[in-house]
Formats: C-alpha cells, sequence, structure tokens
C-alpha cells in the first residue's frame, strides 16, 4: 500500500465491485483504509476487489446487502466464515 494516511480508519463503498465504486475500494486500500467493499447481486466481483486489496497488504471485506432497503439496513448484519465475502442477513 501507497500511504497510511487512512490507517486505522474503516471505509465502505456501497457498488464496490465494479466501475466507479471498485476505482474507490484500490485507492482508499492504498491510502491505508480497511474497506467494505459493499455488493447487491455479484459476489464474484466483490470478491475479486477483496482479493486484490489483501494481495497488495491490505484489508478489506466484501458484505452483500441491499442499501435502499432501509429496513435491511438497520435490522441486518454480516455473517459467514473468513471468506472475505459476507452473505447480508436482515436477521
Amino acid at each position: 500500500m501507497d500511504s497510511n494516511r487512512l490507517k486505522d480508519r474503516v471505509a465502505m463503498v456501497t457498488g464496490g465491485s465494479r466501475g466507479i465504486g471498485r476505482a474507490t475500494v484500490l485507492k482508499l486500500a492504498q491510502e491505508g483504509a480497511a474497506v467494505v467493499v459493499n455488493y447487491r447481486k455479484r459476489g464474484d466481483r466483490a470478491k475479486q476487489v477483496v482479493d486484490q486489496v489483501r494481495a497488495l497488504g491490505g484489508q478489506a471485506l466484501a458484505i452483500q446487502a441491499d442499501v435502499a432497503d432501509q429496513v435491511e439496513v438497520q435490522n441486518g448484519r454480516a455473517v459467514g466464515s473468513g471468506t472475505g465475502t459476507r452473505r447480508y442477513s436482515g436477521q
């Protein structure tokens, strides 16, 4: 990673598995932030971004969630194993 300007910070990027979101994840990780990659449907792409951040020495985690659903966001939680990808559960 290039910098530690954002060391000890955590950033969540919605749509972080593709396009501008992916670029944002990578830049935040380069600056030292631990990054949560939020995705709605394409877990495979989110995992690729997480793997890329980790390969560069950063910290990242993917969480599936529909952030447009307020109830899901307020009541949900991340669950899963240590694979770097989490399924968002509204429980």
